[in-house]
């Protein structure tokens, strides 16, 4: 297939599930001989190696975003380097950021499950929730937001941003309120620990002291937990 590539770098095991989980004609992270690379639509089209680059580094976030949330913890996904696939399956040498890519060929699949359907015939195994997702962000900026959000490693203030996000795509705190997976009393919970400069110190929202620390402050790991299943929930019902 000709087209350009984004070469990966990162923790091994995170690419090889990527090769399994993120297969769209949207994003599609394939296996070489010599690792992996990221093919994506919206290089289609584009000419020159720096494009490429930079349309890389847009959707990485949604990538490392997607997989902090499927995963809990990560090694962020870098690139550093693209190449072009000409139409006898060469990649051409491409230099971006002062890294080189050598000429080659040859690509390596990655095994998967068939599941075979009444009829026998195999069944196309369903979208994973990393290849959704990132679908999603395609076309919605909230999700967009939200991908980029968890990209970064998480603190308090994030957590509250990634609430507040999900709360004004809903329509607001009663709207979220409302819903079936909403928790309300540890939403709450969750607010008034993170503004709480007596609860939390610096790591907390505010610096003055108008907010009490509640009678049962959140933990961290409580906090990114009641988030994450937060968040799942809302982009699952997107």
């Amino acid at each position: 297939m000709t087209g350009w590539l984004a070469k990966l770098a990162g923790d091994s095991w995170q690419l090889e599930q990527l090769g399994e989980l993120l297969d769209s004609s949207h994003l599609r992270v394939v296996k070489e001989y010599d690792g992996y690379y990221l093919r994506a639509a919206a290089f289609d089209g584009l000419t020159e190696a720096a494009a490429v680059h930079a349309e890389a580094q847009k959707l990485l976030p949604h990538i490392n975003g997607a997989m902090r949330l499927h995963f809990g913890h990560i090694t962020p996904i870098m690139t550093n380097t693209v190449a072009f696939v000409d139409e006898q399956g060469q990649r051409l040498s491409t230099t971006v950021l002062g890294l080189v890519m050598t000429a080659g060929a040859g690509a390596v699949g990655i095994g998967r499950i068939t599941v075979i359907g009444p009829d026998g015939v195999p069944l196309p195994p369903p979208p994973s929730d990393i290849q959704r997702w990132t679908s999603l962000a395609a076309y919605d900026d909230a999700a967009a937001h939200t991908l980029r959000l968890l990209s970064y490693e998480p603190d308090w203030s994030t957590l509250h941003k990634l609430l507040e996000v999900v709360e004004q795509d809903v329509g607001g705190e009663k709207e979220l309120e409302r819903k079936p997976w909403a928790h309300k009393a540890e939403l709450k919970r969750f607010t008034h620990t993170a503004n709480s400069y007596i609860a939390l110190g610096d790591e907390a929202r505010h610096a003055h002291s108008k907010w009490e620390k509640p009678p049962n402050p959140m933990t961290f790991s409580e906090a990114e937990l009641l988030i994450r299943q937060t968040v799942t929930a809302w982009l699952n019902g997107k």
